[in-house]
């Protein structure tokens, strides 16, 4: 989360001016340019790598069957739709409401098995 954290950092020092310069190539590339697309999409790979070696460091504690780059991919997505919301609405709350979101469902996934009782 410390990633999140950062890019939080950044709408408030920027008054929610701040945008992923990736995302804004993303969007503003015509969708015809596929070479300018490719490497958009390889740095995207190179971030959700980040993310991956910060999750494969949960993989134990993770339920079996998680899927560690889904996971990864999941988590640059909420970083790079909550910068562009909170710039659309000149406000960090959507960012925080949704790392908050996103945090809930790692907790969730994290979440220790509830101990079972037998009622006697």
């Amino acid at each position: 989360f410390a990633i999140l954290a950062g890019y939080r950092d950044r709408i408030l020092q920027t008054d929610c001016h701040f945008g992923c310069p990736l995302g804004r190539l993303a969007l503003e590339i015509d969708p015809e340019n596929r070479p300018a697309h490719r490497l958009i999409a390889e740095n995207f790979r190179g971030w959700i790598g980040c993310v991956r070696e910060c999750v494969d460091q949960m993989l134990g504690k993770l339920p079996p069957g998680t899927d560690p780059e889904s996971l990864s991919t999941y988590v640059l997505a909420v970083m790079e739709g909550g910068v562009m919301i909170s710039r659309s609405y000149g406000s960090v709350e959507p960012f925080d409401r949704a790392v908050a979101q996103l945090r809930e469902h790692f907790r969730l996934l994290l979440r220790e098995p509830a101990a079972r009782y037998d009622v006697m």
